[in-house]
């Protein structure tokens, strides 16, 4: 019985991820047709000096700034309604998105504070901690142009973390300065959930009893 289940484990592990070993596409257009969850920063009201530190959630996203100073303005730019995020006169690091679980789609507006010229929108999209996709959209519009819709599927994950830097700066680098701007973050329901430490420790257990049954029954065939 107990091999069973640790088989069950194991191959609801492997399956999981097989579906997170696909490859992760982009996406430049409104390419969700509804959404369950949206978070589009209108409880935040007006400030220049929200601290980013401190996550804001709306419908199990949150959004959180991971950097320095990290100050959040929140009305000087803004896709739909009157408010988005945008760490005031730039900062060091990046806006981070997670959303309560797994998901395998999500968009969002953006746009920068850069005053003359467009960026570069870099970006690290993770399941557990562990990178599924990485890379940059070669062009995002400073904030006299307005938001362009942008968004990731193709896989399952839990974190998104954005950047926007001058175009020609390639890579996503969490110490570099960065100006991005985003609203409208909304994505179509949670698939699952990361597991926690302790499931990951029977997880393995689950694949160590596989392997010792498999190995104990071919010791009784030969």
């Amino acid at each position: 019985m107990k091999t069973i289940a640790a088989f069950a484990i194991a191959t609801s592990f492997a399956a999981s991820f097989a579906t997170a070993a696909s490859a992760l596409t982009t996406h430049t257009t409104d390419f969700l047709a509804g959404y369950t969850n949206y978070n589009g920063f209108e409880g935040m009201g007006s400030t220049t000096n929200y601290p980013g530190a401190t996550p804001y959630t709306e419908q199990a996203i949150s959004v959180q700034y991971v950097g320095t100073p990290g100050n959040i303005w929140t009305d000087s730019q803004a896709a739909e309604g009157s408010y988005s995020w945008y760490p005031s006169g730039g900062s060091t690091g990046y806006t981070r998105i997670t959303f309560g679980g797994i998901i395998d789609a999500v968009e969002f507006q953006a746009s920068t504070g850069w005053f003359t010229t467009a960026g570069a929108l870099q970006y690290d999209v993770l399941l557990g901690g562990v990178s599924v996709g990485t890379g940059e959209f070669a062009f995002v519009s400073n904030y006299q142009t307005g938001f362009n819709f942008y968004g990731f599927s193709g896989v399952n994950f839990d974190e998104v973390r954005l950047q926007a830097r001058q175009s020609g700066e390639s890579g996503f680098d969490a110490s570099a300065l960065e100006a991005l701007a985003i609203d409208a973050v909304n994505h179509g329901g949670n698939i699952g959930f990361v597991p926690e430490p302790a499931t990951w420790a029977m997880l393995i257990t689950g694949f160590g009893l596989v392997g010792s049954a498999l190995r104990r029954r071919r010791a009784i065939t030969a």
